[in-house]
């Protein structure tokens, strides 16, 4: 297997979640149990997709953890 240059140097690599739901659309747990599990597993951002419902304000500001707000929509909703 190839390795591609991201992989190569010495450089920390970021873990991060791109695609999360919460409470707040079709998620099973609430935004701040979402980000507190990321946290606990070392991830160093999270995006939390939410149908419909973009985060407006901040959670869990004492966790630090870069959250990327997102809002997922389709053409068709």
């Amino acid at each position: 297997m190839r390795q591609q240059q991201a992989f190569i140097g010495k450089e920390k690599m970021l873990k991060g979640g791109l695609h999360c739901h919460t409470t707040r659309s079709d998620g099973r747990d609430t935004p701040e149990d979402v980000i507190r599990y990321h946290y606990q597993n070392v991830y160093d951002l999270l995006a939390i997709t939410d149908h419909r419902y973009y985060n407006l304000k901040k959670i869990c500001t004492y966790v630090p953890i870069t959250i990327i707000p997102v809002i997922l929509f389709f053409l068709n909703d």
